[in-house]
């Protein structure tokens, strides 16, 4: 696929430009050493190709130092970008350690084990997100690539959104609709997912992703008169996952 298209709508906003550019899915730091021609791709306009860039950055950070040990390479090459970022410029931070690396530190505790009988087992290494990182902004635009790949639709701006991202300790993701999604695939083996869309709206549907494994992100895209994907689905996703930065593995 081209870099650049002349004339289209933006996969994302659903404007008209005379320029988009082709975008990632999901997002190419998450393997940077991977073949381009491994993705799946989309075109946006280039606002909405670069809004989420820093954060796309800072997310690959979590997950690269959260996956690193699950036997990816993609995972790892994931870390070895991220090490390299915070290695930067060390004569120009004077000694300091990268901000970077200081939020991922400050992410880092532990909390105390127990087993379902409440007997105390010890405690274990914790990892929370950074709170300044948009989640939900991330597996939207993640999520908005992978309807417009498999249906051609494009979300309208006045869809009902939520997305959320879980963690290996509950709250789990809602399970169960996962049967009647029709679309299963991967890129890679770093990223897998799974979706489907309404039978009568193509535009509203629901998609699955699981990073490196370990993390999955849940999106889902509804008008407001599917009252019960907008009550069960988006509910469970903004309150029971995290939409704020706030899960921890």
């Amino acid at each position: 696929m081209p870099k650049k298209i002349k004339g289209g709508y933006c996969y994302l906003c659903g404007t008209y430009r005379n320029t988009l550019t082709r975008d990632h899915i999901p997002p190419k730091n998450l393997a940077p050493r991977t073949s381009d021609a491994t993705f799946l791709y989309a075109y946006a306009c280039s606002t909405c190709n670069n809004k989420l860039s820093h954060d796309e950055s800072k997310f690959r950070d979590f997950l690269a130092v959260t996956c690193s040990d699950e036997s990816i390479p993609e995972a790892n090459d994931a870390f070895e970008a991220f090490k390299r970022n915070i290695q930067r410029n060390d004569l120009g931070r004077a000694g300091m350690p990268h901000k970077d690396l200081v939020r991922i530190l400050q992410g880092m505790g532990k909390k105390d084990i127990y087993t379902p009988n409440q007997i105390y087992l010890g405690t274990a290494p914790t990892i929370s997100m950074a709170p300044d990182i948009d989640v939900k902004g991330i597996l939207l635009k993640i999520a908005s690539g992978l309807h417009t790949v498999h249906t051609n639709e494009i979300i309208p701006s006045s869809y009902r959104r939520a997305a959320c991202l879980y963690g290996q300790a509950p709250p789990y993701p809602p399970m169960d609709r996962v049967d009647d999604l029709h679309v299963l695939g991967n890129v890679g083996s770093f990223f897998h997912y799974r979706g489907g869309w309404a039978p009568d709206d193509p535009k509203a549907g629901i998609w699955y992703m699981m990073f490196y494994n370990t993390l999955i992100g849940l999106a889902v895209f509804a008008p407001p008169s599917l009252q019960e994907i907008q009550e069960r689905s988006v509910s469970s996703a903004s309150d029971e996952g995290n939409n704020e930065g706030k899960l921890e593995v």
